[in-house]
C-alpha cells in the first residue's frame, strides 16, 4: 500500500473518530467546563500514547536537535494547548452547527499555508474541490442561524482563532513527522499542550471553577471514550495523513468531519436529516474525491 493511500485512509479515519469525539465533547460540556474537557481528553491521550510507546519500544528521549525540540513543544502549546481550549470554548458558545460553519475557514487557511510554507502546487481542480466541501458545510449548517447564540460574535472570534492556532501548530511540526516517530511526536505535543493548561490554571483568577465537574466519577465515562477517540485515535490518524499528504489536500478531507457530525447527529441524537443536508453530503463527498484526483 502506497504512502498516499495510507495518508488518505489516515485522514478519513481521523475525520470519523473526531466526529464521534465532538458529539461526546458536546455532551461532556453540559456537565464539565471547556477547560475540564481539555484536561480530561489530554490525560486520556497521554495515558494511551505512553502505553503505545512502551509497547512498540520507542525511547522517551530520542536524539533530537534543540531546534526540532522547540518547534515540537511550540506546536503542542499553540495547536493543542491554546487551539483545543479555544475549540471547546467555541463549541460551548456556538453549538456544533455554527461552530462547523466557522471551522470552514480552516480549509482556505491550510491551502494558503501549503503554498506559502511547503511550496505545494494548487491547481484549479483542488480549488474547486475545496469550494465544494466548504459550500456543502455552509448549506448543511445554515439552519442553525435561526437560533443565534447570545454571544455570537465572541463565539465566531474564538472559533476563528482556534482554527488559526490549529493551523500554526500543524505547520510547525509537519516536517518533523518525516524524521521522528509519529506516536512520540504526538505524545510530546500533548505534554506541551497540557503544560500550557497547567500554567493557564495557575494564573487564572477563577481557577477554582475551571475543574468543575471533573470530580464527578460519572462524567469520566464520556471523557475517557471521547479522549480515546478524539485525542488518541483521531490525532494519530491525522498525523499519519499529515506525514503522507499535501497540507492542502488534508484540509479538504478534514472538512468531511462536519458532514459526519451531521449524519451522526441524525442516528444518535435523532436530529432531522433534511434534503438540504443530503445534498450537502453529496457535494462534500464529491468535492473530496475531486481533490484526490488532482
Amino acid at each position: 500500500m502506497s504512502d498516499f493511500t495510507f495518508g488518505i485512509l489516515g485522514t478519513l479515519a481521523s475525520s470519523l473518530c473526531w466526529a464521534m469525539a465532538v458529539i461526546l465533547f458536546r455532551k461532556s460540556a453540559d456537565h464539565v467546563t471547556a477547560f475540564g474537557v481539555n484536561v480530561g481528553k489530554n490525560v486520556v491521550g497521554i495515558a494511551f500514547f505512553t502505553l503505545t510507546l512502551l509497547v512498540i519500544g520507542t525511547p522517551f528521549a530520542p536524539s533530537m536537535s534543540r531546534t526540532d525540540l522547540w518547534l515540537l513543544l511550540l506546536s503542542g502549546v499553540v495547536g493543542i494547548g491554546v487551539g483545543d481550549l479555544l475549540f471547546m470554548t467555541s463549541l460551548k458558545l456556538l453549538g456544533a452547527g455554527l461552530n462547523a460553519i466557522v471551522g470552514c475557514i480552516y480549509t482556505p487557511l491550510m491551502i494558503l499555508a501549503g503554498v506559502v510554507f511547503f511550496h505545494e502546487t494548487v491547481n484549479a481542480q483542488l480549488i474547486v474541490g475545496a469550494v465544494c466541501v466548504v459550500s456543502a458545510i455552509v448549506i448543511a449548517s445554515t439552519g442553525d442561524f435561526r437560533q443565534r447564540p447570545v454571544r455570537l460574535v465572541l463565539g465566531i472570534t474564538v472559533a476563528t482563532v482556534s482554527m488559526l492556532c490549529t493551523l500554526v501548530g500543524a505547520v510547525l511540526y509537519k516536517d518533523l513527522l518525516a524524521r521522528y516517530d509519529l506516536f512520540y511526536i504526538t505524545w510530546v505535543r500533548l505534554l506541551a499542550g497540557s503544560a500550557f493548561l497547567v500554567v493557564y490554571y495557575a494564573f487564572h483568577p477563577l481557577r477554582r471553577r475551571l475543574l468543575d465537574g471533573l470530580g464527578v466519577p460519572g462524567n469520566w465515562r464520556v471523557l475517557i471514550l471521547s479522549g480515546f477517540l478524539g485525542t488518541y485515535l483521531a490525532i494519530s490518524a491525522w498525523a499519519l495523513g499529515l506525514r503522507n499528504l499535501p497540507a492542502s489536500l488534508i484540509a479538504v478531507f478534514s472538512e468531511l468531519t462536519v458532514i459526519m457530525i451531521i449524519l451522526m447527529a441524525y442516528f444518535f441524537l435523532r436530529e432531522p436529516l433534511t434534503l438540504r443536508k443530503i445534498v450537502a453530503t453529496g457535494l462534500a463527498v464529491g468535492g473530496a474525491f475531486l481533490s484526490v484526483m488532482t
